[in-house]
């Protein structure tokens, strides 16, 4: 109805679901800046820093199946959200769990918690568990994201429109905070036109020049 009505695209510009910091990655990769994010959560309720990373220095993925899955970074994800629901900080929050290639280490990450966190707790946080297309239209509070890929074995780039719609939808379903788990560096992904390298250089410097933000915070 829009594009019939109007010469011209009709975006939605205000974005409430995020905190700044984690629509960022979307409003400068995917939509070229015009991302107005509105939510601004009490000091109280935020979750600081509200994006990071988490390099699995052990990390690789398993060569005796056709199944992409990468164990260490696998358990690492789980005792991260051990941890979180343990802190009283997470106590009333929810979580999701996204495979950023297949749905193969989401299904291990899941019975990995299943066994070691238990399926009534994981309830109790509403956790769920799948790649970016499962998450389609949904949202938790905290997202912890699995890359995957591993130096130990060749992965190609990710440039085409297809994986910048899927990475926008992963990176865009947390509410409070997401946290990146990889096994691979800026280095070893190589091409910067890959959403991987653009994911993981914007969470180890959300927003950008932190430091040059702190040093005028005492301005305002």
């Amino acid at each position: 109805l829009a594009s019939v009505k109007f010469s011209t695209k009709v975006g939605l510009r205000e974005h409430f679901r995020c905190v700044p910091e984690i629509i960022g990655f979307s409003n400068a990769h995917v939509y070229d800046g015009t991302i107005v994010p509105l939510r601004l959560p009490q000091r109280s309720e935020r979750l600081n820093p509200a994006v990071k990373n988490h390099f699995v220095r052990d990390g690789y993925v398993d060569e005796t199946t056709t199944d992409k899955v990468n164990i260490p970074e696998a358990r690492a994800i789980v005792a991260e959200l051990k941890r979180m629901i343990q802190d009283p900080l997470y106590h009333n929050r929810t979580f999701g769990v996204v495979s950023l290639l297949g749905n193969a280490q989401a299904t291990q990450i899941e019975r990995i918690a299943t066994s070691e966190i238990g399926i009534d707790v994981l309830m109790q946080h509403q956790v769920r568990f799948g790649d970016a297309y499962t998450f389609q239209g949904d949202e938790r509070d905290v997202m912890l994201l699995s890359m995957v890929v591993a130096p130990n074995k060749r992965f190609m780039s990710m440039t085409k429109e297809t994986d910048s719609q899927r990475f926008n939808v992963a990176a865009s379903r947390a509410r409070d905070q997401m946290i990146l788990f990889h096994s691979v560096t800026l280095n070893d992904i190589g091409n910067n036109n890959c959403m991987r390298y653009k994911l993981l250089g914007y969470c180890q410097n959300p927003l950008g020049d932190q430091a040059s933000f702190d040093s005028v915070k005492h301005r305002f």
